[in-house]
């Protein structure tokens, strides 16, 4: 597995990778359910964020050429934070550390950047995500009855 920056020349590898996550994991990824957090952020908004990739960088996972998940981040200097905007793996990549590995990357370029700590959002029925970050070292900032903040210390 490596990890790959989503450029302008290999940006339509991610693009296809989320269309088809949107469009075919209904029941298997939490992006593609109805955003309870943020009803009025659609799905359009990921794509148009890997076209552009002006405020944010993508991270993909590949193997072989497959894109097996992604990750986004953006820098919140104020907080002294590389922020998580999302994270997916593709379901048959699922309990293959590809997760891990993608964090992992956020926190090697977050230390580059001497940035002290990796933060992100979910929502508050992602069980399954909230126990993969708790296992991850990311504890609980914030919660209420629709999202989840996180925050891990570098």
């Amino acid at each position: 597995m490596k990890i790959v920056e989503c450029t302008c020349e290999n940006c339509n590898e991610l693009t296809d990778f989320v269309k088809e996550m949107l469009e075919n994991w209904a029941d298997k990824s939490s992006l593609s359910k109805s955003n309870t957090c943020c009803p009025d952020r659609g799905n359009n908004e990921l794509l148009e964020k890997i076209r552009e990739t002006n405020n944010c960088t993508f991270y993909y996972a590949s193997d072989d050429d497959k894109v097996m998940g992604f990750l986004c981040t953006e820098d919140d200097t104020e907080r002294e934070s590389l922020y998580i905007s999302y994270i997916n793996v593709a379901p048959e990549y699922r309990r293959q550390n590809v997760f891990r590995e993608l964090l992992g990357y956020a926190e090697k370029a977050a230390a580059e950047k001497d940035l002290k700590y990796l933060r992100l959002d979910t929502w508050a029925g992602n069980d399954t995500a909230l126990k993969a970050f708790d296992n991850l070292g990311f504890i609980v900032e914030h919660s209420c009855s629709c999202t989840v903040k996180l925050c891990k210390p570098l």
